[in-house]
């Protein structure tokens, strides 16, 4: 309904302006909001005080003049009741009940795919997330961005994107060997040696664990000076089989798993340099190699290899992009860490430096996890030696709360999660709140069955009259828009918002009033629309990877 009062309001301006009552009626952008009272209709719009300014005109009389127009118009009484000018000139639309029943209507004949759309069929888009680093267990901003970039993936794929999700494994550099050390030496410690750990060592339990692996499996066979790569390589594989299970019990699948390795084996890197050369963008100063960025908006120019050779991260991000684009997607996301939104301006530089466009690059950036209990910091963890593991929250509270919980703010803001409250089979849990919703209207549902009450053909919706009825069928009819928005805009937190809201409308109705009546009719009406909020609340929890139970 949003988009029909949209294009409405469009119409109404480009009328305006062939009648001559108008000057501006291309690209003026239009506002559409739900009043919160209901006395002031089901939408509003300032438009008439944000044109008010343009036109040289008073927002009240500008009001009146775009209400003449719209009533003019003839597709306007097609689903519009009535329209008001209110206040210091906002413009209220008021629907008739009847463009709401046919909106029910259509959720059930649509069942599953309501909301969806192909809009981007034939569209492809690579999503890359998560990419920690292989030298230990998952943490929970790690779980907020498998959260992130799986919910969007899913929104992308509603709207009819290809998505494919990628893992970019970080297996060349210091990190690496300094993974291989630090479990070489808890190794020796097993037999008994006094080793000093090197003061940036990986610790944490883990560490030992593998140590004690390699010991069950070939004892004392390591001596000091041998076989270092293989202490690395063993525990690389073996956390990222970790990462890997952690991943999978959390309820996230990557298309590829993509080796930083890859890129250097195959000298990509080196040929992403020759090509910005060759373009002019890289030069050689003090010794070492620098893209010259700031032509493309950064703040200053970046080394790709350093004086003594060795080439920076920055270099093999520049390749992996170049990589991305040359497999055929149309529109990259890169989902990171608070610690990276420094590296915005330069990669995207990069991308336009190799002549694609920056606008094909979308970067999304997640704040950290405040862990919570009963209010209180959660002491950091044994197992990892510095955070709270992923595996050890969802080993907690279950995977549904976690993913909701960590899908419950915008990505760019940080996050609390109290472990407590999301244990809680109450009000208070959130996603116990929907989960329970669902649920109920189920045993409503399973109910009616049982007693041979099924909605038919002559299932007349039109019986449903209550406020608290076409509030409801409202807020079911925002969903496609909802979708749409929430993909566009990459913020899977605005299906969390639409389902708490969604879920605390129809608590209040099913206690407030009987679907199963003495009315017969009234009785399928009212199922009708209780099979419309569980249609639609199974498939938002869909689009954020959480389960609908139909029993708790």
């Amino acid at each position: 309904m949003q988009g029909e009062i949209t294009a409405l309001l469009k119409a109404t301006l480009t009328e305006g302006v062939r009648r001559g009552d108008l000057k501006f009626g291309e690209d003026v952008p239009i506002v559409l909001n739900m009043p919160p009272q209901k006395e002031h209709g089901d939408y509003a719009t300032p438009l008439a005080l944000s044109l008010a300014k343009l036109e040289g005109v008073p927002p009240r009389v500008l009001a009146d003049l775009l209400v003449s127009i719209l009533n003019q118009l003839e597709s306007a009484s097609h689903f519009i009741e009535k329209i008001e000018v209110a206040g210091p000139g906002y413009i209220n639309f008021f629907i008739k009940k009847e463009v709401g029943h046919g909106h029910l209507l259509e959720i059930l004949r649509q069942g599953a795919e309501y909301g969806k759309t192909d809009l981007f069929t034939g569209k492809k888009i690579l999503i890359e997330f998560v990419s920690a680093n292989p030298t230990g267990p998952l943490h929970v901003a790690h779980g907020r961005a498998a959260a992130l970039g799986d919910a969007m993936s899913r929104l992308l794929r509603a709207i009819g994107y290809q998505v494919d999700c990628e893992y970019y494994i970080n297996d060349v550099g210091n990190q690496m060997a300094l993974l291989g050390q630090s479990t070489y030496c808890r190794y020796r410690e097993l037999f008994g040696e006094k080793i000093e750990l090197p003061a940036e060592a990986y610790q944490g339990d883990y560490i030992i664990d593998i140590a004690k692996q390699i010991k069950e499996t070939d004892g004392e066979k390591y001596l000091p000076g041998q076989d270092d790569l293989f202490f690395g390589r063993y525990s690389y594989q073996t956390i990222l089989s970790l990462i890997e299970n952690d991943l999978r019990a959390f309820g996230v699948h990557f298309d590829g798993w993509f080796c930083e390795s890859t890129l250097h084996q195959e000298n990509k890197v080196s040929e992403a340099i020759l090509l910005l050369r060759k373009s002019g963008v890289v030069y050689d100063a003090d010794g070492a190699v620098w893209a010259a960025t700031t032509r493309y908006g950064d703040d200053k120019d970046r080394v790709i290899k350093r004086s003594n050779g060795e080439l920076t991260y920055f270099a093999s991000d520049i390749a992996y992009h170049k990589n991305k684009f040359e497999r055929g997607y149309d529109r990259l996301i890169d989902i990171w860490g608070a610690d990276h939104h420094g590296y915005i301006a330069r990669v995207k530089a990069a991308v336009a430096a190799m002549g694609y466009s920056a606008d094909r690059l979308d970067i999304v950036i997640h704040q950290l996890v405040n862990l919570l209990r009963d209010g209180k910091p959660v002491a950091m963890s044994k197992r990892s030696g510095e955070f709270v593991t992923l595996k050890e929250v969802i080993e907690e509270v279950g995977v549904d709360a976690t993913r909701f919980f960590f899908l419950m703010r915008r990505s760019d803001t940080s996050l609390d999660f109290d472990l407590e409250i999301a244990k809680k089979s109450s009000d208070e849990n959130p996603v116990y709140y929907v989960q329970y919703a669902h649920t109920r209207v189920c045993s409503i549902l399973r109910v009616a069955k049982e007693q041979g009450i099924l909605m038919d053909k002559e299932t007349d919706v039109s019986l449903l009259m209550l406020p608290e009825e076409m509030e409801l069928i409202k807020q079911l009819s925002l969903y496609p828009d909802l979708i749409k928005m929430a993909a566009a805009r990459l913020e899977p937190h605005r299906i969390n918002f639409y389902l708490l809201e969604l879920a605390g409308m129809a608590h209040r109705y099913y206690y407030k009033y009987r679907v199963m009546t003495e009315d017969m009719a009234l009785t399928k009406a009212r199922l009708a629309l209780i099979s419309a909020i569980r249609i639609v609340v199974k498939s938002a929890l869909d689009l954020l990877g959480v389960s609908a139970p139909e029993r708790m």
